[in-house]
């Protein structure tokens, strides 16, 4: 195994995102010696099936509900994250071929969205899912 694979490999283990944090960690280690590396290992969890379904094996639920693209409604931005915003539009346009970026990223965040707020939690009440309270920074 190379360097390189070795490297791929362990940036490929950080996947999912679990929090606010980790994504705000992830941010910050992105440069242009590794970018390469990122973007490899988002493609790796996005290949089969696209980011529609596989939205899952890049970001966790909780940053999932705690971001969206332009940070409206009382959310963070994604594009304020500019570094892993770059690399995950960047792995998205490799893997699905298109340049309406933006809308395969908002649609799938959307989608899984909704689908969080319609899952039942037996450790968090409805009523918190839905004013979003149970995320944490």
């Amino acid at each position: 195994m190379t360097k390189q694979q070795g490297q791929g490999q362990t940036v490929a283990r950080k996947f999912p995102i679990q929090s606010v944090k980790d994504l705000n960690q992830m941010s910050m280690e992105i440069n242009d010696t590794n970018r390469e590396l990122y973007i490899d290992a988002i493609k790796i969890h996005i290949m089969h099936g696209g980011i529609m379904k596989n939205l899952k094996n890049v970001l966790s639920n909780t940053v999932v509900l705690a971001y969206n693209v332009d940070g409206v409604q009382g959310k963070a931005a994604l594009k304020n994250e500019s570094s892993f915003y770059g690399v995950l539009l960047d792995a998205i346009n490799l893997v699905e071929g298109l340049d309406q970026l933006r809308t395969i990223y908002e649609r799938p965040c959307s989608c899984k969205k909704n689908a969080i707020l319609r899952t039942p939690h037996p450790w968090v009440p409805i009523s918190t899912l839905l004013m979003g309270s149970h995320i944490t920074t």
